[in-house]
């Protein structure tokens, strides 16, 4: 009876062992070392938010002024990015120069921190801002740098809710992340960014007032918002300055929208935008007919070296529409001629430009339809870029 009842103990904590493991299996992450809870789908209907930790085993070095989306990094989906926030990042990495090494942390050109990387490896620690996406967060060094893992602590937007498919809900309130920088000039489609960000339609509303969150450069005094409602200004321009980054625009209509635009003069980081909705009127359905590309200018008298790429979704921010071709106002700031380069993602060249003295304007056709985030400018002296004018395709859009 003994030797039976031993027998019964081993077997019985060999199968408790055997079920553990095969739960840990079950509930590790996919890839190298990336660890997530099970969490469903974002198409099945799911609303909650829940806090969830991401690593990634990375083993690859920053090379000087490489710029690193964290996106890539994670493996995240387009339509995952768009949803995560991030409260938090750790870095285990080591510097590769005879110094330290400082590493940032930047958001469509935006900078949002730094911190010191060490000869030794060592861990630095990032804390972001409320309601940062990680949409655009990119890691960039001045100096080599080993860089062993990432860790994120994240919020999982899971879903888009009951009501994010279709028009605002009257006497509401929508909050958008904006995050993007203006030189001289710059007209942020509202309506646009509402369908991006919130996946609602913004036609047919009456606008009560727009709340503005912004900055002027440290470089001007002051810059100007004003808001467009159907192609025309409406209300009166109120102005940023180094001490005052909220503005109120009121609407004195009842128009519904069919167009809303910011409109922004001067250097400016305009970082949120709150709209304020009175009565909405619901839409009739579009009747089908032709579609047309849309043009649409960027003002931003930016300088690009040999050593720093240009990446135009510094320039076009959220926008998410397919850019087909591109047309690039610039000069050299030498005295030799200067080739520009337009390329892609993975380095697939879209058409080259040869940029003299005197301030010239050509246009590039795109290969195939492509977002600003797959595309780069790319320089062999310095230039000076004064504008852009982007032909969006109507047809396709996320």
């Amino acid at each position: 009876m003994k030797k039976a009842s031993a027998s019964f103990l081993v077997l019985f904590f060999s199968a408790i062992l055997v079920s553990f493991h095969s739960f840990a299996q079950h509930h590790q992450g996919r890839g190298h070392g990336r660890y997530r809870p099970e969490r469903p789908d974002y198409n099945q209907g799911n609303y909650n938010t829940g806090r969830e930790i991401l690593r990634e085993q990375v083993n690859q070095n920053i090379r000087s002024y490489e710029r690193l989306r964290l996106s890539d990094l994670f493996r995240l989906s387009y339509q995952e990015q768009r949803n995560i926030e991030i409260i938090s990042l750790s870095l285990t990495a080591q510097s590769y120069s005879y110094s330290s090494a400082q590493i940032e942390l930047s958001q469509f050109g935006r900078l949002i921190g730094t911190q010191i990387v060490s000869r030794q490896l060592n861990t630095v620690n990032f804390y972001l801002p409320a309601r940062t996406m990680v949409d655009g967060l990119e890691l960039t060094s001045g100096q080599e740098v080993y860089l062993g893992s990432i860790v994120a602590e994240v919020i999982m937007n899971r879903g888009e809710g009951p009501y994010h498919s279709g028009q605002v809900q009257p006497n509401s309130t929508h909050t958008l992340r904006v995050n993007q920088s203006t030189l001289g000039y710059g007209s942020i489609s509202l309506v646009d960014l509402v369908k991006q960000q919130l996946r609602l339609d913004l036609r047919g509303a009456e606008i009560q007032g727009v709340t503005v969150f912004g900055e002027a450069s440290r470089y001007a005094r002051e810059a100007s918002v004003q808001l467009e409602l159907n192609r025309r200004p409406v209300g009166i321009p109120q102005y940023f300055s180094r001490l005052n980054r909220q503005v109120e625009l009121s609407i004195y209509s009842f128009e519904e929208v069919q167009d809303l635009n910011l409109i922004v003069n001067g250097d400016a980081q305009i970082i949120d935008v709150i709209i304020r909705v009175g009565q909405v009127r619901s839409q009739r359905p579009p009747i089908p007919g032709p579609s047309f590309p849309s043009v649409q200018r960027f003002q931003i008298r930016h300088e690009i070296s040999p050593m720093i790429p240009y990446e135009l979704s510094r320039a076009l921010g959220y926008e998410r529409r397919f850019i087909r071709a591109i047309t690039i106002e610039a000069r050299s700031r030498g005295q030799l001629q200067a080739q520009l380069s337009l390329l892609a993602k993975y380095g697939e060249s879209q058409g080259v430009l040869f940029i003299g003295q005197n301030q010239m304007k050509a246009t590039l056709q795109l290969r195939r339809p492509m977002l600003a985030e797959e595309l780069r400018l790319e320089t062999s002296s310095s230039i000076l870029v004064e504008a852009l004018e982007v032909v969006f395709d109507s047809n396709s859009r996320f």
